[in-house]
């Protein structure tokens, strides 16, 4: 059985290695891990990294294994400048792609809803997928490919519902 590093150690000879490819060079010392998910079949890391020449960037690493006993494969990877400099009301940065025959989402919660527990992803044909929050992450995978626009719709701990966000347009709002 593999580690529950492996992915964080693919992530590292990342950023030592393939990120030049890219034209950064980043000081390996400031390397922060901000928040991670390491589910059976799914690792998911927000990570923060400070090239040499001063620029911040967040990272998002996001990984699968087929089964326990096999190797992670990286499905996807983003970067952006840390801080943003581009204001965000979403309520869950969602990323998704639709891989061959499957689509996968993962996404962190706004601070703003940072009590939220569990998460539905509705899709206008009926497709509905479901996720607890760890550590403010969330994960969504399905041989089934939802409809756009899809909502996102947040819960607390009691079952109620305390936001909704679309995906694949523009409206979120906060359940009154």
């Amino acid at each position: 059985m593999f580690s529950s590093t492996e992915s964080e150690e693919m992530i590292r000879q990342w950023f030592q290695k393939d990120a030049h490819s890219f034209d950064h060079d980043f000081d390996m010392t400031t390397l922060q891990w901000m928040r991670s998910r390491r589910d059976p079949l799914y690792h998911l890391h927000y990570v923060l990294c400070q090239e040499k020449a001063g620029q911040w960037w967040r990272y998002i690493f996001f990984f699968e294994r087929s089964s326990e006993k096999t190797p992670f494969t990286q499905l996807d990877m983003g970067g952006s400048h840390f801080p943003s400099p581009y204001p965000d009301n979403r309520l869950i940065h969602l990323h998704h792609a639709r891989l061959a025959e499957r689509f996968y989402a993962h996404g962190e919660i706004s601070e703003k809803l940072s009590h939220a527990t569990k998460i539905r992803l509705v899709s206008p044909d009926g497709l509905m997928l479901e996720d607890t929050a760890h550590n403010g992450l969330v994960i969504f995978a399905s041989r089934e490919r939802p409809e756009y626009p899809f909502m996102l719709e947040l819960y607390n701990d009691a079952g109620q519902l305390i936001g909704q966000q679309t995906e694949g347009g523009l409206r979120w709002s906060p359940a009154t």
